[in-house]
């Protein structure tokens, strides 16, 4: 079983040979953020999870874009991980 898996992941990793974390959208209303990431596995398939944080609920009122532009960028970098895995593509060395 662990040599198939290991064919499987060499595999995937010559088929998918980048996963590129494209950036992201903010739509903003009275009540909530709403965000859309873009992932990019190859050229070959894109992802856009999305995300809505209520305002009153989860957010002070006095954050700047400047820190909703941070902390939607962070959730991103952990949102990409479950995309990452799809294909466990080589690190790009650039």
């Amino acid at each position: 079983m662990i040599k198939d898996n290991h064919k499987k992941f060499k595999e995937l990793r010559t088929k998918y040979t980048f996963f590129v974390y494209e950036g992201f959208s903010i739509t903003e209303t009275k009540e909530s953020i709403k965000v859309v990431y873009n992932f990019n596995l190859a050229d070959q398939y894109t992802f856009h999870p999305t995300l809505e944080i209520f305002k009153g609920k989860y957010l002070r009122s006095n954050i700047t874009d400047d820190e909703i532009r941070n902390f939607v960028f962070h959730i991103g970098m952990i949102e990409l991980i479950s995309y990452w895995k799809t294909a466990c593509p080589p690190p790009n060395h650039c």
